[in-house]
């Protein structure tokens, strides 16, 4: 109405189709040569109202868009993966347990953990991101943390525990052993319902000394290796407080002593040429089967044999004696500082003057 008193000698349709072109920016509209200086400014208005306009719709699209991007991302919807690893539960070794891995999936050039890994717990979502970014940064490790009871079998699917490959169950550090034990026999439970993968490997973490009279969390794993042999159940026990407390006194005790826990129980490099040790597993070499342990411990100059496993049996020999004979297709069991230092010489080492 303004442009057509403004314009003067327009009909509405015009004045209408004009401005709904302008406020549009509509191809081929255009506020110049106008009839008046009055319509002009009237147009100009128009131009101005529908670039304004169109600012705030765009705001508003991008604004929702964002907020449902970061809905889904900190959201607690399913995950979509198979053959991947969940860690339920969450503690003080939930986070070194997941730079372990970062460092596996680095030294075997990325054809470890090549899926994310998926962290049910209850706890704080944002939380645990927060945290996992702090601890991660710069490892190409995927992590994907959901919240929820890992007791529950509806909220076990928010992990998609049944199409894991591993699942590792943490000692839920927050209850009392009692309430702690049971709940990790609910949780073994509940993936037995769940059912899993053929094979699907589970590692339940005890906290040692703390819980010897509870055995709620071995009769669950009794339980679920009854099953019809979808579960490869193993239970890990990790040292109590009494155990930590000794290690201290050793510690102060014997000064230096905190150079070998380091080395043994760190894996951060310190310097291009040194890193800590860990735990290796490899065959025994084929010139080295049916020897003696003593013969074979001196044929690895660069790393430290402290046992092997049955290939009958699968049972762990540590520290055995030097006349034990070490079986073909054994399993040496190594600390070294990588993979690549388990290379056999091919006699052993000689012993001089007389040193055992």
């Amino acid at each position: 109405m303004l442009y057509r008193r403004a314009a003067g000698d327009c009909s509405w349709s015009e004045a209408l189709g004009r401005t709904y072109s302008v406020l549009n920016n509509c191809p081929g509209s255009s506020v110049e040569s106008e009839r008046s200086f009055a319509a002009d400014v009237v147009l100009h208005l128009v131009y101005l109202a529908g670039l304004f306009t169109f600012a705030v719709v765009l705001g508003i699209i991008t604004d929702d868009i964002g907020t449902h991007v970061d809905k889904v991302r900190r959201g607690n919807h399913p995950v979509i993966e198979q053959n991947h690893t969940v860690v339920l539960n969450w503690n003080q070794q939930t986070l070194p347990v997941l730079q372990q891995i970062a460092k596996a999936r680095h030294e075997s050039g990325g054809t470890m953990f090549n899926v994310p890994i998926v962290v049910l717990a209850d706890k704080d979502k944002d939380e645990m991101d927060d945290q996992v970014v702090e601890e991660l940064e710069g490892t190409n490790l995927r992590v994907m943390t959901r919240s929820g009871n890992p007791a529950k079998p509806s909220e076990q699917k928010r992990a998609s525990v049944a199409t894991a490959d591993t699942v590792v169950l943490m000692w839920p550090s927050d209850l009392s052993p009692a309430d702690a034990s049971a709940q990790q026999a609910a949780v073994l439970a509940a993936l037995k319902t769940a059912g899993g993968v053929a094979g699907q490997k589970i590692v339940v973490q005890s906290a040692g000394q703390e819980v010897g009279e509870y055995d709620a969390v071995q009769m669950a794993v009794d339980l679920a290796r009854s099953s019809t042999g979808s579960h490869d159940v193993a239970s890990l026990a990790t040292a109590g407080n009494e155990r930590i407390n000794q290690i201290i006194a050793q510690v102060a005790n014997q000064p230096g002593l905190e150079d070998v826990f380091a080395d043994l129980l760190e894996y951060e490099e310190r310097d291009v040429t040194e890193r800590g040790a860990e735990f290796y597993l490899s065959t025994v070499p084929e010139h080295l089967e049916g020897r003696p342990f003593r013969e074979v411990r001196r044929s690895f100059p660069d790393s430290v044999v402290v046992g092997w496993i049955s290939p009958d049996n699968d049972k762990l020999h540590l520290n055995s004696r030097d006349t034990t004979l070490v079986p073909g297709n054994a399993q040496l069991v190594f600390v070294a500082g990588g993979s690549t230092e388990q290379q056999a010489l091919p006699e052993p080492y000689e012993v001089c003057m007389g040193i055992q």
